[in-house]
Parts: structure tokens; C-alpha cells; sequence
């Protein structure tokens, strides 16, 4: 649909301009990384010149461990956990959706102008100009509200999200993903004096021009690092919204950081505190997906990514395999095996594992090998009234459920689950493990079933605890939803009635005598029911299995 050639040309103009064009901005030497200043109070970059260096707030933003030169040799995992701690912890200001549009003059402006810059057509239209239907310009959430599972607070009213938009191309845009459109249908732009200009293509995806495909992607990894890690929120996966991780590299290649999205970074940080590190550091979007940065790619830190080869070799090809991706490194173990650690033979470079995964980070060409080892193998076993009843194979350090009672158990217990120790009669609750549950053991171990009965009060240990089974002669307390049958009500005993009772761990302690009943059997299978205290049987006035 379109070519680069013209692009290419646009960024070598863009180049030259940005020799000419930035008699505003102020370069320092700082280390080996240059800087330059931005206003904070209106953004007063340049559409299309690109940025290749950094504003000394942006070196200041990113220090200690968040520095680039450290986070950058971490696993994509840390560098995402890094990036999504620091944006949150200094995202001081929560703006609302009603307040983005009185922001735009400040952060969408161009050159301080008075004008708003429309994301998608890049047309500048005059505040006064914001409407809820055509022709006008709205609020785009660049990442679709159903998209996301947001409403308008928090990701739904965050500045380096909310972006200006001309009404009708926001309405072509509508919650498609962004994808590279074969064909489609032109999305134009209605807004007065805009007439005809070009925001996009739609069909199942939406695609806007070269000139902006970099700053959507940039906007959709914030969203990801931000909000990613929130579960009331659908940007966990940056697929959500784009048709594949690859495309949204592609896009950040084509269309590089200019000044003047780096001037509204400025801006939003300080209205709201943090700023988006994928415009600062855009080399993130690589690293955060194992990747290696593309060789000369242009970034505002000053620097390019430098291709290094990777070699990834295994130390035993009969213990596991490996692959390579990018820069990492997926080991697979073969059973009874794992990987253990790794050692770079040839070359320089900084690597960190996570389970079997491998990140490099390389300083020349190099060679990781991954250090596979065998696993120490365990035996459970699960003993049953003394008896050994079956054991569990394993390996050390990997968990395994416990089984449930598998021979019969003893006559008036029940079976509770396992205790790493023999258990002498006791009456106090040990701490066992219910079958099913996990247990992850560091060597060779035995379990012993844990049985419990529920006995009844006999009048004299005064503690009478939940019964269950076939009733046996014996003395009892009757109770139902908290409270006890108690002999009689006062009412010339022609009633029963019921006294509120304690109940802790289901058992009632020192009970008072006028609930506590003594149940014996009949012979013919009927009870009776007496109170001693009382003298009183519960009883009924019709034939006795009324009762």
C-alpha cells in the first residue's frame, strides 16, 4: 500500500533539519550522553525531527538501578518489573478524562502556538475546535477502552495515553487493533480545513501513516509497562492490541522518536510525574521481548543497537537442548534432568537465567553454554496404622500431591491427612497435611496418616464435642444453630426449650446441667432421651417413634 522510499527521504530531510531547526534547544555534554532542555510548560519539540538526545530531567528520571547501562543487561521479565515499578511509584498525579482536554493546549501544542496537533493526521486545529461529533477533535484513548477493560480514570484519563483526535478518523479507528492493512478503506479526516486529510486505513486492523506509527506503539507499551501488571485492567498482553509483537517492532523502527514527542514527554511529566520510557529509552521495546536492538537504530539516548552474534550450545545434548531467540535462550531439559546454570566460553557478555530461560545481553560476539545436570531423585513414602502403604517417586526440589488414604481405616476413626511424624493419642489438633495438598521435598521422606474420632461427654470430663456415627449409651448435649435442647421451659414442662451455647473448635466445655441428656438405646431400636437434672424425659404424646 505504501513505500519507505519516501519515508527514508522524509528522515534524511528531517536529519538536516535538525541542524538548522534547533537554534531553541540547548545541547550540553553530560558523560557520554548529550542533553538538551525542553519547556515543561508547553511542549515545544518538532514534528518530525528526531530526537537524539535526551533532556538531563530524562537522566535524572532514570538512575541507581534504573539507570539504562544496568536495567538494559537484565531478563526482559526485570527490565518490565523495573520500568512498571518506577513509572508507577512516580506517577505522583492522577488527571481526569474531563481535565485531558484542557491539557492538550500544553502537551499537543506545536511549537507553542496555540493549536492543538491531531495524533493519526497531524493536522493542528484550534482548541476551541474540541467537540463530541464531526467536524471537531475529541479525546482518543489510543488504546481502545473495551480493549483494555478501562473507563476514564486511571488508564482511561493518563496524559501519556490520552491524545488529541479528529471525531471522524477516531470513529474509523474505533477498537480495531493496529495492524498493517492490505487494501482497506481511507480513513479522512472532517474537521474544518481538514477536509481530505489522511489519518489511516482500516479494515479487520487499523494502520495510520508511517509519520505515527511510532508514537502508538510507544503509547501501547507504556499502557503494557504501566498498567500491565493490574488485573482490572487488559494490558497484560501487548497482542491485545496489536496484531503481533512483530508489527509493533516494525512500527517502531519506521517512525523514530522525534523532539516533539521528547517535548511532551517533558510536559506530561510534569504535570503528572513519570514519564514514558519508551520514548526516552525506545531501545526498551526490544529488550522487553528478548530482542536484539536493530544495528544503527537511532534512539534519543545517543546510542544504537549493535548486533552481536550468539552461539547457545548445550553441555550434553542427551541431558537437554537448546534454542535460540534474539538474545535469549531456551533451554528443555530432558527428563530427569534440568538446567543448572550456564558459562559463556568464548566472547563477553552478561547473562541472567530465570528457570530455563536464558537472557543475553552481549558485548561481542560470544558463545553461552547451558549447563545441564541431573536431578536428585526422592522417595515419599505413606505409612497406614503402622503399615507401609505406598510411596511417591520424584525429584528434590519439585513438588508432589499427597495421596488420599488408600488401605482401610481403623473402626471409629476417620482418616484427616499426613504428618511427618509418627502421632502418640493425643487430644490437641496437630498440624498435618490434607491429602491432595502439595509438598515439595529436598530429599528421601516418610508420612504417617493422621485418624481422629469425635467422642462424646460421660458426665465427667465436662467437655462434649461434635458427634457423628451410630449413637452409643452415653450423656449428650443436643444442639441445633447455636443453641442447646434444654428439659424444660417452665411451663409445667409440657415443652422443650433452648439455651444459647458456645461453641468453640465444636466442642462445649463445663456445660450446665439441664442441657446435658443421657441417650441409651431401647433393644428395639428406639432411644430414650433423659434428663437427670431435671428428671424429665423428652417424649412425645403419640406412639413412641413420633417422638
Amino acid at each position: 500500500m505504501k513505500t519507505f522510499a519516501k519515508r527514508s527521504l522524509a528522515m534524511a530531510l528531517a536529519l538536516l533539519l535538525c541542524i538548522s531547526l534547533l537554534s531553541g534547544l540547548s545541547f550540553a555534554e553530560a558523560a557520554t550522553k548529550a542533553t538538551t532542555s525542553y519547556s515543561t510548560s508547553s511542549n515545544s519539540g518538532v514534528r518530525g525531527e528526531v530526537c537524539t538526545a535526551l533532556p538531563s530531567s530524562a537522566l535524572n528520571y532514570y538512575t541507581g538501578s534504573y539507570a539504562y547501562d544496568t536495567l538494559s543487561t537484565q531478563s526482559s521479565s526485570s527490565i518490565l518489573s523495573a520500568l512498571r515499578t518506577l513509572t508507577t511509584q512516580t506517577h505522583k498525579k492522577s488527571t481526569s478524562y474531563e481535565n485531558c482536554k484542557d491539557y492538550a493546549d500544553q502537551t499537543d501544542c506545536q511549537r507553542n502556538d496555540g493549536t492543538v496537533t491531531l495524533i493519526y493526521t497531524g493536522y493542528q486545529a484550534k482548541a476551541s475546535q474540541f467537540s463530541g461529533s464531526s467536524p471537531g477533535w475529541n479525546r482518543e484513548h489510543v488504546w481502545p477502552q473495551n480493549l483494555g477493560d478501562f473507563g476514564t480514570s486511571g488508564p482511561g484519563s493518563d496524559l501519556h495515553h490520552i491524545r488529541p483526535s479528529d471525531v471522524k478518523t477516531n470513529s474509523d479507528r474505533s477498537n480495531k487493533r493496529y495492524g498493517n492493512v492490505s487494501g482497506g478503506t481511507a480513513s479522512t479526516a472532517l474537521i474544518t480545513g481538514a477536509v481530505g486529510m489522511l489519518g489511516g486505513y482500516y479494515d479487520t486492523y487499523f494502520e495510520p501513516l508511517d509519520e505515527v506509527k511510532g508514537d502508538v506503539a510507544r503509547i501501547c507499551l507504556y499502557m503494557h509497562v504501566r498498567y500491565g501488571g493490574n488485573s482490572s485492567y487488559n494490558c497484560g498482553s501487548i497482542t491485545t492490541v496489536f496484531e503481533s509483537t512483530a508489527t509493533l517492532l516494525e512500527w517502531m523502527e519506521i517512525d523514530p522518536v522525534d523532539t516533539w514527542e521528547m517535548g511532551r514527554n517533558e510536559v506530561v511529566q510534569n504535570i503528572q510525574g513519570n514519564r514514558n520510557p519508551l520514548i526516552d529509552y525506545p531501545e526498551y521495546a526490544w529488550l522487553l521481548f528478548g530482542k536484539d536492538v536493530p544495528a544503527g537504530y537511532t534512539s534519543p539516548s545517543g546510542g544504537s543497537g549493535t548486533s552481536y552474534s550468539i552461539t547457545a550450545v548445550s553441555n550434553n545434548t542427551s541431558y537437554g537442548t537448546v534454542s535460540l531467540s534474539g538474545r535469549t535462550i531456551t533451554a528443555t531439559p530432558r527428563t530427569g534432568y534440568y538446567a543448572a546454570g550456564y558459562t559463556v566460553t568464548s566472547g563477553s557478555a552478561t547473562v541472567t537465567q530465570e528457570g530455563n530461560v536464558f537472557t543475553v545481553n552481549a558485548a561481542s560476539n560470544c558463545t553461552v553454554r547451558i549447563n545441564f545436570a541431573a536431578k536428585t531423585s526422592v522417595t515419599v513414602s505413606f505409612y497406614e496404622n503402622g503399615t507401609k502403604a505406598s510411596t511417591l517417586t520424584g525429584y528434590a526440589g519439585e513438588s508432589v500431591a499427597l495421596p488420599a488414604h488408600k488401605n482401610t481405616v481403623p473402626t471409629g476413626y476417620s482418616f484427616v491427612g499426613w504428618l511427618g511424624s509418627q502421632l502418640s493419642e493425643t487430644t490437641a489438633k496437630p498440624s498435618y497435611l490434607a491429602p491432595g495438598s502439595s509438598y515439595t521435598p529436598s530429599g528421601n521422606v516418610s508420612f504417617y496418616a493422621v485418624y481422629t474420632k469425635v467422642v462424646g461427654g460421660n458426665g465427667s470430663t465436662g467437655e462434649y464435642r461434635l458427634f457423628t456415627g451410630a449413637l452409643t449409651e452415653g450423656d449428650y448435649v443436643i444442639v441445633y444453630d447455636g443453641a442447646a435442647m434444654v428439659a424444660a421451659d417452665g411451663n409445667a414442662n409440657t415443652r422443650l426449650d433452648f439455651a444459647t451455647v458456645t461453641i468453640t473448635n465444636n466442642c462445649i466445655t463445663q456445660p450446665d446441667d439441664g442441657i446435658v441428656w443421657h441417650i441409651a438405646p431401647t433393644g428395639d431400636g428406639y432411644y430414650t432421651i433423659y434428663n437427670t437434672a431435671a428428671a424429665l424425659y423428652a417424649g412425645g404424646n403419640g406412639t413412641k417413634n413420633q417422638a
